[in-house]
């Protein structure tokens, strides 16, 4: 498996992620910035079906912002010193989501039953 071949999987399981985590669908990774740490997504609103725009989530995918509606808008912000979004509402990740979020970074399986001698 090539670098390429393993970091498009990569991008699918954390589109699946996302989809689970937040009210986002037909989420599409665009870009990944190793220097802010950052993804760059587009996806389509839950509440708004049809209404889609770009997201910029940070690097464990425990938060993310809407960057823009459209593709020049979101370059555009993107660009900007400091970087803009639309809209002043952050994206957390739901109680229950953060709590797996947190075993499956710590490699705990919350399943599993815990032993105290």
């Amino acid at each position: 498996m090539t670098e390429d071949e393993s970091m498009q999987g990569a991008a699918r399981g954390w589109a699946r992620y996302i989809e689970r985590s937040y009210p986002l669908q037909s989420v599409r990774f665009i870009w990944r910035s190793r220097s802010l740490p950052a993804h760059l997504v587009e996806a389509v609103t839950v509440p708004s079906p049809g209404v889609s725009g770009y997201y910029l989530f940070d690097d464990t995918l425990s938060q993310g912002r809407l960057v823009a509606r459209s593709w020049e808008r979101a370059l555009d912000n993107l660009r900007g010193v400091p970087m803009q979004f639309d809209g002043p509402e952050t994206l957390q990740l739901a109680e229950t989501a953060l709590k797996s979020h947190e075993s499956l970074l710590c490699g705990r399986n919350e399943d599993e039953d815990m032993v105290i001698d």
